[in-house]
């Protein structure tokens, strides 16, 4: 029989807060008692200034009344985090992500609540199986499925419950049979286990501190791009220049260059990259852009951990034109975002010194790929620039819908073992 592995990931300190009595003082007796009484109570408690607790309803999810909730505020807010995404699921409806609902800044312990809703949601094909076969929720409706799949989770697979209310009773209760029928259906299941075995490296990962764009990040005014070339003063001290419009970025940027010590090479600034002159002087001289433009990110899935979203498991099961609004949507960001990446690569090209370009997206669509090569390649010809290989040992390549599509580079988020990415250099001859 099969052995159930208890993960080790999902680690919370238990806090206990001392509960301190109150006390008042009597200045005098010509004050009532029942006045020093009432002004007591209006005062803030000292006690419920400290206290964790779950986040309000309104923050992370409606919690219908009467419905029991998790008495550790953690899994509370893992099982708020589930209830939306699962009503976002069920409602075709786009903007609720794993990260933006657990690490926002009204929730507690972001961290355990991140893993939680993570690890919940990689189980979730099990759990659902494995309550369905016990009739836990039949037997409960003041349980919530959200709730259910939270606490299913950390009783089978977790680090047990932090503390007891209700709910956690009512699982308890069912504690045999849970694992009865987890033991049966992994006697029966395949090896993966849950539709998100094939992404074997995006388990137990915490949130990346690396430069991810997200859909809200992802707009047409944003950019990235780096020009390097010898200093005005001494052609053997290189410089870079690293332009970004958006502020956060680029403090995150410039946080990047002082922890590595790069501050007397990469020079960041915060300017439009499409409004530079490339003519200028101090641009005179510039010999390599690197351009990572704002693109859709369809490409971080992994990091994103999109592919545990319910959603993700409608789409694949709909396949393409499942949902023809959301379709359409995402179909028209992505030709916005284009056409400014056909911008950003055009006016890279018109600086007078360069040798080389790298363009790169963290996106998989072709529209953003493929398309922006082949509408600038013209110009870049005209301007005696041509394709070449950055990766001549790389196995993946573009799709064979440009010319030199055997020249450009892909990464499969599924099949390598990383995010999925997007490469082309071009090469002044």
């Amino acid at each position: 029989m099969p052995k159930v592995k208890k993960h080790k990931s999902v680690l919370a300190a238990k806090q206990s807060i001392t509960k301190k009595p109150a006390t008042s003082t009597q200045h005098n007796n010509r004050k009532p008692q029942q006045q020093t009484q009432q002004q007591q109570s209006a005062r803030p408690s000292k006690q419920a200034s400290v206290r964790p607790k779950a986040p309000r309803a309104g923050h992370a999810a409606a919690w219908p009344a009467g419905q029991w909730r998790c008495a550790s505020v953690i899994d509370q807010q893992s099982a708020e985090a589930l209830l939306r995404l699962l009503s976002a699921a069920e409602t075709r409806t786009a903007g609720a992500t794993i990260k933006s609902l657990t690490l926002a800044p009204h929730i507690v312990h972001k961290k355990p609540t991140y893993a939680v809703t993570v690890e919940t949601l990689k189980h979730l094909p099990l759990l659902k199986a494995v309550l369905a076969a016990a009739g836990l929720l039949q037997q409960h409706q003041e349980l919530l499925p959200a709730a259910a799949y939270v606490l299913s989770y950390e009783l089978l697979f977790g680090q047990g419950f932090r503390s007891k209310g209700p709910a956690e009773v009512a699982v308890l209760a069912q504690k045999s049979r849970l694992q009865e029928s987890l033991q049966s259906l992994l006697q029966h299941a395949p090896r993966s286990g849950s539709s998100a075995g094939h992404i074997s490296k995006a388990r137990g990962q915490q949130p990346s501190s690396s430069k991810k764009r997200s859909r809200q990040q992802s707009r047409d005014d944003e950019q990235a791009a780096a020009a390097a070339g010898p200093s005005s003063s001494s052609s053997s001290s290189p410089r870079v220049f690293a332009f970004d419009k958006d502020p956060k970025r680029l403090k995150r940027l410039q946080a990047n260059v002082a922890k590595t010590g790069a501050g007397s090479i990469v020079l960041p600034r915060q300017a439009d990259f499409l409004t530079l002159d490339p003519t200028a002087a101090e641009f005179s001289e510039v010999r390599g852009v690197i351009l990572d433009p704002s693109c859709s990110g369809s490409g971080t899935v992994v990091s994103r951990m999109d592919h545990l979203l319910p959603q993700a498991e409608l789409d694949s099961a709909e396949g393409p034109g499942g949902s023809s609004a959301a379709d359409a949507a995402e179909q028209q960001r992505v030709e916005q975002l284009a056409k400014f990446q056909e911008a950003a690569v055009l006016h890279a090209l018109k600086f007078p010194a360069l040798q080389r370009l790298v363009y790169s997206t963290c996106s998989v669509h072709q529209r953003e790929n493929e398309d922006v090569v082949a509408a600038v390649l013209p110009a870049a010809a005209a301007a005696g620039f041509k394709l070449v290989d950055p990766f001549p040992a790389w196995h993946r390549r573009g799709l064979p819908v440009v010319a030199g599509a055997e020249l450009l580079v892909r990464t499969d988020a599924y099949q390598d073992g990383t995010d999925g990415f997007f490469v082309a250099v071009f090469e002044r001859q």
